[in-house]
């Protein structure tokens, strides 16, 4: 089939994948690549002929799910896949014509082979939808395929680039933790896959086992764990994977140490019914996506400081330890029931307080110029959002206040007049911006005070 007419229904399915069946038996070793080889190359046609693995992944510049990933795989391949001599990377572009895919590849400086459109599909590899990534051994055999978004992640590559299969080693500590890891073999370091407890005990995972540092915790390491009461993350771990924790029903309190910079792991600690304490380090910038989701007890979220909360970037969805509806932040000891934004403040980011039911009021000052996305997503009426009677122009992304959400706005009185309402750029009064279902930008006004006034 000629991947031009492969791809017949990818518009009509907005570039959403659909997988037909592949071929998982292999032939011969090397069959890869002598297939490989009668490949059509518009770039870089001399791919590396004894990888053990090929990633052969479909995309086109005209795909918008395509182009939103092209700059992180090309990226990633030149920094840590270039000079791997043990994985390939070999694009078949599904573009229109040889010029548009030349020149979406230059675009991003790519580092990789690339496959003229209909230069040759020889692994016989279908997909009804685009992007779509297939890992082939070097004998033919199929390992997996799926969204690029899913396999083209560090978590995933670190399984071929240091041997896939490689088995677990173990090692028991004084306290009769029995630590289950592998070798991240060119990184000379150690990824965490599991534990096994005598008793129901809180855990510390190690910095460092046999002489070499543990780095990473790997994706479903504890998941559904019940012997797991409590447990704390080290510093020196550079990545938390997909569903690390999720299903550790019996989990209380999740404690991150100083150094930790992201819980890069989607659903990392959902399906956590007993997490009731959260410690979040000054160091942390971002929580992926649906982290927290599901847990529903979380009461207390221990921050250095509202700023320092603030500062954290959060993936869509129930990201945030707030989403369990109980939870407030905590500095020093002191639950933040109403929680005021610090002056100077100038953004509130996405999904930020989304599903904040725990909190009472949230103040925010008039240095704040911009809401994220879904940043009050899912809060009651019972929450009352407050605005300083400084507040300038606000850029709304959005659904600031989408889903089920519906808080109490409120504005405060400025020099005795009431807050009247929200105007946009060319004087019309916007009723309800907090739901505007595309961004815009409003500007506050007073009964009583004069436009030329407002700043």
């Amino acid at each position: 089939m000629k991947i031009k007419q492969m791809l017949m229904g990818v518009l009509a399915l907005g570039c959403a994948c659909a997988f037909g069946e592949n071929t998982k038996d292999g032939e011969s070793s090397g069959v890869a690549v002598q297939k490989l080889q009668t490949c059509d190359f518009l770039l870089n046609k001399d791919f590396k002929k004894d990888a053990k693995y090929y990633l052969c992944l479909f995309s086109a510049s005209w795909c918008p799910p395509c182009r939103a990933e092209m700059p992180r795989i090309a990226k990633t391949y030149a920094e840590t896949l270039k000079d791997d001599p043990n994985i390939e990377l070999i694009h078949f572009s599904c573009d229109q014509n040889d010029e548009k895919a030349l020149a979406w590849a230059k675009e991003h400086d790519v580092k990789f082979p690339v496959v003229k459109p209909n230069g040759g599909n020889p692994l016989d590899l279908h997909t009804r939808g685009i992007p779509h990534l297939f890992i082939v051994k070097a004998d033919g055999t199929l390992i997996e395929e799926g969204h690029p978004m899913k396999l083209f992640t560090d978590e995933k590559l670190r399984e071929y680039k240091s041997e896939r299969g490689v088995s677990e080693m173990t090692y028991t500590d004084n306290g009769g933790c029995t630590w289950s890891y592998t070798d991240n073999n060119n990184e000379g370091s150690l990824t965490i896959t599991g534990v096994r407890l005598q008793t129901p005990s809180p855990v510390t995972i190690p910095t460092s086992l046999n002489g070499k540092n543990v780095t990473r915790i790997g994706d479903d390491a504890f998941r559904d764990n019940a012997m797991i009461i409590g447990v704390t993350i080290p510093g020196c771990i550079v990545g938390i994977g997909d569903r690390a924790f999720a299903g550790c029903a019996n989990l209380e309190e999740l404690t991150i140490l100083e150094g930790v910079k992201a819980i890069g792991g989607s659903d990392a600690f959902r399906w956590c019914p007993k997490l009731k304490t959260v410690t979040l380090p000054k160091s942390l910038t971002f929580i992926r996506q649906r982290v927290f989701r599901n847990g529903g007890g979380i009461e207390n979220v221990n921050v250095d400081s509202v700023e320092s909360y603030m500062s954290i970037g959060f993936g869509t969805g129930s990201s945030t330890p707030l989403y369990s509806g109980k939870a407030c932040l905590c500095v020093n000891g002191e639950r933040l029931v109403d929680l005021i934004v610090p002056v100077g403040c100038r953004r509130i980011t996405a999904s930020a307080f989304n599903g904040a039911n725990g909190l009472r009021s949230i103040t925010i000052p008039g240095s704040v110029s911009q809401i994220g996305c879904c940043a009050f997503d899912n809060c009651s009426s019972n929450v009352v959002i407050r605005f300083a009677n400084d507040i300038g122009a606000l850029t709304l992304e959005r659904n600031v206040a989408g889903g089920a959400g519906c808080p109490t706005i409120e504005v405060l009185s400025k020099s005795g007049c009431p807050f009247l309402g929200w105007f946009d750029k060319d004087g019309n009064e916007v009723k309800d911006p907090f739901h505007s279902p595309t961004p815009i930008v409003v500007t506050p006004r007073w009964n009583g005070i004069r436009k030329r006034h407002l700043r």
